[in-house]
């Protein structure tokens, strides 16, 4: 009877320690695969940058919604997300008012959005379609009605064309933005939360 108990352990911490070596292994494999982004947001100097020119993103958190700047398209700001598949992304995330969290659930990034700070994460997405985009940090009354319906991730044809539409459609007003920068620092705003 006590050789069976022992043989049941053995048996038990066996198969308990092949399941938590796959699942480590699976996961630490699918994180450092190819095409998944970083995810970690190591502030403004990342250890980790993708070889190449990313496309350079930067999201703007403030109570409740998200936008974005696009410095590369003379620095637009919109009020959704669309990006190109196949291509990094550099996703520069700030805030304007309180700790928000970028968490693009698809992308596989989240990254703090911090007033006065640039907090650096890349993506690349490898198939387009749309994605989850939410705040993951509780910033005030209306938290839970932080996120966007419409992100997606198109062709480098589509995004092409999203990107003139913008351009065309915010023209006149690009010049009443403050210059582009990694970091604003707004006057501080009333507002509940």
């Amino acid at each position: 009877m006590r050789q069976r108990r022992w043989r049941v352990v053995t048996v038990w911490l066996a198969v308990t320690v092949a399941i938590v070596v796959f699942v480590v292994s699976y996961g630490t494999w699918d994180w450092l695969g190819p095409g998944v982004g970083s995810g970690s947001a190591q502030g403004p100097e990342p250890i980790a940058r993708p070889a190449g020119e990313p496309l350079e993103v930067q999201v703007i958190a403030q109570q409740w919604q998200f936008t974005f700047r696009w410095p590369s398209y003379g620095g637009i700001k919109t009020q959704q997300l669309v990006i190109p598949v196949g291509r990094y992304i550099e996703f520069h995330v700030t805030s304007l008012d309180v700790i928000h969290s970028f968490w693009a659930v698809g992308l596989g990034v989240k990254a703090d959005a911090v007033p006065g700070a640039d907090n650096v994460v890349y993506a690349r997405p490898e198939r387009t379609g749309p994605f989850h985009l939410r705040c993951a940090e509780l910033c005030g009354l209306w938290h839970g009605q932080m996120y966007q319906l419409t992100p997606r991730v198109a062709t480098q044809a589509e995004f092409e064309s999203w990107i003139a539409r913008q351009q065309r459609q915010y023209a006149d007003i690009v010049r009443y933005l403050p210059p582009y920068s990694h970091v604003y620092d707004p006057a501080p705003q009333y507002r509940a939360g």
